[in-house]
């Protein structure tokens, strides 16, 4: 029972990991198309998906390292798409959030992740 559940897990994970690589691709054109609006979107579209899988995960006993780290980074990707558009307020809650992540998964403040995100979010 335990195993086939695992197994459900791990195939949503890779499922929506699929799904996530394909809107991570149609985020990239479309701001490079300079379309923001769109880019939010499919943003919010990515977020609950990763949100999906971190509570899967979580529920299963998977290992949310990876998953946690992912979503810092979209959460970082999606502030600076926030800061175009001139939502301050979204993009300190973006960055903040990815910073909290990887504060969690143990990475160090001298992490270059960290220090992008860090200094980004001290930009704004």
């Amino acid at each position: 029972m335990i195993t086939k559940r695992i197994k459900e897990v791990e195939d949503l994970k890779k499922s929506e990991l699929s799904e996530v690589e394909q809107l991570e691709q149609k985020v990239d054109a479309e701001i490079g198309r300079g379309d923001l609006d769109a880019a939010i979107t499919t943003f919010t579209q990515i977020m609950s998906l990763r949100k999906a899988t971190l509570k899967e995960l979580k529920a299963s006993g998977g290992d949310q390292e990876a998953a946690k780290y992912d979503t810092a980074t979209t959460l970082k990707k999606f502030g600076r798409t926030l800061v175009r558009k001139n939502d301050r307020n979204n993009a300190l809650r973006a960055y903040k959030d990815a910073l909290k992540l990887y504060k969690q998964i143990g990475m160090s403040e001298e992490a270059p992740e960290v220090i992008q995100a860090q200094t980004e979010f001290e930009k704004i």
